[in-house]
């Protein structure tokens, strides 16, 4: 198989960090959609790649705080969709300790493309304002 040059600005990921969902009684995952672009521009071809996702706990972190790698994520017109923690549960309490976590992907024997920021949706911040919060016979 061909090395297919990618380019960093092209991959685009979109996920939601539903940080009250990484609390113990909720689900362990994160839905990450994302576009693979080669270096012209277009998607690139249709196919299974090979992925290593990884979380870093802000942009100056050298080491991430979580990895997963996947062998074969299907890709239709460059886009494609993970469930991160399918197959390596995420470390919520790292996550949750991070400062301003972001996501990397690395596609096969690539170099890392680009790190992109996690953003939590609205009704997580509030969940997150009530976390510290015990309830008795609720």
């Amino acid at each position: 198989m061909s090395r297919r040059q990618f380019l960093p600005s092209a991959l685009v990921l979109t996920s939601v960090l539903l940080l009250a969902g990484l609390a113990s009684a909720a689900p362990q995952t994160l839905q990450v959609h994302g576009v693979l672009r080669v270096a012209g521009g277009g998607p690139v071809p249709d196919g299974g790649y090979a992925m290593t996702f990884l979380l870093y706990a802000d942009g100056q972190a050298v080491n991430p705080i979580w990895s997963e790698s996947a062998l074969s994520i299907k890709v239709s017109g460059g886009h494609f969709a993970h469930v991160l923690g399918a197959a390596k549960a995420l470390d919520s309490k790292a996550l949750l300790a991070a400062k301003a976590p972001e996501l990397a992907l690395k596609v096969g024997g690539d170099p890392e493309l680009p790190r992109r920021p996690l953003h939590a949706v609205a009704f997580a911040l509030h969940a997150a304002a009530t976390g510290g919060l015990d309830c008795s016979g609720c």
